[in-house]
Order: C-alpha cells, then structure tokens, then sequence
C-alpha cells in the first residue's frame, strides 16, 4: 500500500530494525483484525505490545524513542510546511495514485491482491480471489 511504503521509508531512514510481514489472510486473522477490528494496512506492533495503524501516528510514537536523525526541521515553521506537506500527501496525492492504478493497472493491482492474499496457492486460484478483493477497492 502507498501508506506501507510511507512508513517502511521512513524506518530505513532512521535504520529502525524491523521485521515486515506480509499480510495475508492469515495475518489478517490472526494479528491484524484482533488488535484493529477491522482490515486495514500497515500496521505497527511496538516491542512491548502497543498496536499503531496510521502512519502519521507511528512516526509520532517512535519519533521521540529514536531521536536521530531528525524527520522534520526544528524551527516551527519547517516543521508547520512539512506536515502540511505530509497532510496533503496522505488526503490527497492518494486521489490520482488511485486513478492510475485502477484505470490503467487494474489487472496487475488485482493479481497483487491476491498473490499477497494466498500466495501459496496457484497463480490461477490467486487471480481469482484477487479478482474478487479489487472488486470491493476499484469502485
């Protein structure tokens, strides 16, 4: 997802050791849906448990535990321009993004659906039921 790559860019700047999963159905049912409520990604899990899903609160949370190197200017009006320019980027760069990919790239969106859904099952199977997840997302 475009917010995954947010947060995965923004702990290798801070060289954050982390360990990605990919989010499977499994996943989904065994870690996301019991901490969230409901299917959503990324999601954050913080060594002693604590469960973050907006990107823009990740950051906040392990800003202060890992101070170096800074992400956003000391002076207030830096730090007042980027998170603007964050806020714009996460409400409203998403809009095009998700005209592109869903009146150009439609296909290949799908068959990531459900390759990352199931990705033990066949690539024909994996369509499929990817097929049916971008039907809920393309509208």
């Amino acid at each position: 997802s475009y917010y995954s790559a947010k947060i995965d860019a923004w702990l290798a700047y801070k060289r954050i050791p982390h360990r990605r999963e990919l989010a499977t159905r499994e996943v989904f049912a065994r870690e996301i849906l019991p901490r969230i409520g409901y299917p959503v990604i990324p999601v954050l899990v913080t060594p002693d448990g604590t469960t973050l899903q907006d990107t823009s609160d990740m950051i906040d949370a392990l800003e202060s535990a890992h101070p170096g190197p800074a992400t956003l200017p000391a002076e207030p009006a830096g730090r007042f321009l980027c998170l603007l320019f964050e806020l714009l980027c996460d409400e409203w760069i998403k809009v095009p993004a998700l005209h592109y990919r869903w009146h150009y790239d439609a296909a290949f969106a799908a068959d990531e659906f459900g390759r990352n859904n199931d990705p033990a099952l066949p690539p024909a199977r994996q369509r499929e039921i990817g097929r049916k997840i971008a039907a809920r997302f393309s509208g």
